[in-house]
């Protein structure tokens, strides 16, 4: 019994070395270090703020720790009020234990988490993050809506909102949302192509793209307003102007040109303009205007040939010419009143025609003939009238002289009725010579026949 006394009491410091003090009521000035695992069902740390209350060393501890990689604890100044501060941090050190910065914080408060370096998602099979909404809404200015999901920027202020994702509802629709800070150009959307921005679209919404695009179907969406609509609507390429809040069209605009000169196209209810502007009125289904030069020109060409030439000028359309450039005057000129000029810019009648007219009937419808000449009551000119008239004015009576007809020229019907009324005329004393030939041949006779006896 002496001998397990006194062994025992030998072997007590070594006992009482090897235990940590069971003490939760005080603070213990002791350090303890172990060579295993560590089992317990909690542990409180109690460090300075803004130091490590854990840390995690590589390999074995040594002073000065130089084999330190991370750090736990607690940082920023509690303010006693709203919870805030006295938030989870990690910190990462180098090779030589030296500090290197935050690498992760959770926000106390709001339970933010803030990632100091890249977020990298390394699932073989699949990779996702959940968000456990707890509403949906568009984004808002002050306070953020439930509707955001993700903050790529905060720039939420009593007049703009983040640079952030959200979802929000649109009747029973679920629609996803990007945010910039304010409706203007001077937020966008940028969209590049290894260095190049080659796509963007602002808070007004405007776009603007460095290649070409394609529409392969039409809208039926939510749209709302007049707009510019282009898609295929079944196999029909359309560009349409369309109010969808009043399903009506609206007039739709396109112009095009070279420096300062340009001309425009405007598809409204009456018909196409060309160079009418964007209000422009007219009244046919095409109607063409060239305020800039002072005339208005549609040429028609096929293949290589010159071109043939509709040109309007100095309220004469000309039609015709073939040529690269617009002809002087056209094979055909029509004015503004209605006056026709073949070969002719000034038409002086219906129709004019500076040339030769072939055809095989030439028709000429006229009130009125000549057939007067045959009534009793007509007083036919004696022959000695007519020769006198001749003398004194050089011309038949009722015909027109050589000066006027190089002025006035000739009416067809008129003159041919003239003409006509002196044919019958001519006929008259015609019969009236065979009567008296016929007089003189029986008188002839009768004294042939005396003078026999």
């Amino acid at each position: 019994m002496k001998r397990v006394f006194l062994l025992l009491f030998a072997i007590s410091p070594l006992i009482a070395k090897s235990q940590i003090n069971n003490s939760i009521t005080s603070e213990q000035a002791a350090s303890f270090w172990i060579n295993g695992a560590g089992v317990m069902k909690s542990m409180h740390t109690t460090g300075n703020l803004g130091s490590g209350q854990i840390l995690i060393h590589k390999g074995a501890y040594a002073s000065g720790n130089p084999n330190l990689r991370w750090a736990m604890g607690i940082t920023n100044t509690e303010t006693g009020t709203g919870d805030v501060g006295g938030d989870f941090t990690l910190w990462n050190y180098s090779d030589a234990g030296a500090f290197k910065g935050v690498a992760f914080s959770i926000n106390r408060n709001s339970a933010t988490a803030n990632v100091y370096g890249g977020l990298n998602l390394v699932n073989p099979t699949a990779n996702y993050i959940f968000y456990n909404g707890v509403g949906f809404g568009a984004p808002a200015t002050t306070t953020r809506s439930f509707g955001t999901k993700m903050v790529l920027f905060p720039a939420v202020t009593p007049t703009t909102v983040d640079y952030g994702l959200g979802l929000e509802k649109n009747g029973t629709y679920t629609e996803s949302w990007y945010s910039m800070p304010d409706n203007t150009h001077y937020s966008s959307l940028n969209f590049y192509g290894g260095t190049k921005e080659v796509g963007r679209i602002d808070g007004l919404g405007s776009s603007q793209w460095e290649g070409h695009g394609r529409f392969k179907g039409w809208y039926t969406g939510f749209g709302a307003g007049p707009a510019a609509e282009i898609g295929i609507s079944g196999t029909v390429a359309c560009y349409i102007g369309y109010n969808r809040t009043t399903s009506t069209y609206i007039p739709s605009y396109m112009a095009g040109g070279n420096g300062t000169v340009f001309t425009n196209l405007l598809l409204n209810e009456v018909g196409l303009g060309i160079g009418v502007g964007t209000s422009g009125s007219y009244a046919g289904k095409l109607s063409v205007y060239d305020a800039a030069n002072g005339k208005s020109t549609i040429t028609l060409q096929s293949a290589s040939n010159t071109r043939f030439w509709i040109q309007e000028e100095s309220n004469i359309m000309r039609i015709g010419g073939r040529g690269t450039a617009a002809p002087a005057s056209g094979a055909i000129n029509v004015t503004s009143t209605g006056l026709v000029g073949i070969g002719t810019l000034a038409p002086q009648s219906e129709l004019s025609v500076n040339g030769t007219i072939t055809s095989k009937k030439v028709k000429v419808l006229s009130t009125g003939w000549a057939d007067y000449v045959f009534r009793s009551d007509y007083r036919l000119p004696t022959l000695q009238e007519v020769e006198q008239h001749i003398r004194e004015n050089g011309h038949l009576k009722d015909i027109p002289s050589e000066k006027e007809v190089e002025k006035e020229g000739v009416e067809l019907g008129e003159m041919n009725k003239k003409l006509l009324a002196k044919v019958e005329e001519l006929t008259l004393y015609l019969i009236e010579q065979n009567k008296k030939l016929e007089a003189l041949e029986k008188w002839k006779a009768e004294q042939e026949a005396k003078a026999g006896k």
